[in-house]
């Protein structure tokens, strides 16, 4: 949003144009937003072989309306956790800060605690407790998820 502040001019044409299929037009968020931009984004993760023996899974989310990709995480599959859980410890952490984020696009406003409930930490979250509850002045919605992780369950030597 503060690389392209014609986004919203953007996704306004758009949905006067007709532009969005059903599924974003009859988003419960969308038909109870009326008035209020609700940008349709899409999360896309993907398995990377870096060399041989490592890779890495990338988390990417993409607004359908600029359709820049921002990278949200990236994880090592030498650094997942080895408790026997095949990686899901440190995929979980991942899954749970992207739904975090993305509660806060669904209520159009920052957080007002961190991803696990816990109060902001003085010192390392005064930025968000500075902003905590504001309105963004739009939302967002998860419109649909994109994998593509052929490559990672190759590394880890799951099925394709």
């Amino acid at each position: 949003m503060t690389t392209d502040p014609g986004i919203l001019t953007k996704l306004s044409a758009m949905t006067r144009e007709g532009e969005w299929p059903d599924s974003y037009l009859e988003h419960e968020v969308v038909r109870n937003s009326p008035g209020q931009p609700v940008l349709p984004c899409v999360l896309y993760v993907d398995g990377v072989r870096t060399t041989r023996r490592d890779g890495v899974i990338g988390f990417w989310v993409y607004n359908l309306v600029s359709m820049k990709r921002l990278l949200v995480a990236m994880l090592r599959k030498s650094e997942l956790c080895g408790c026997g859980c095949r990686g899901w410890c440190s995929i979980n952490m991942v899954w749970l800060l992207i739904s975090w984020s993305l509660r806060s696009m669904i209520e159009g406003r920052y957080p007002t605690t961190r991803h696990d409930g816990t109060p902001f930490a003085v010192g390392a979250d005064d930025h968000r407790e500075a902003l905590k509850g504001n309105e963004f002045g739009w939302k967002a919605i998860l419109l649909f998820v994109k994998a593509d992780l052929a490559e990672y369950g190759a590394t880890m030597g799951l099925p394709s």
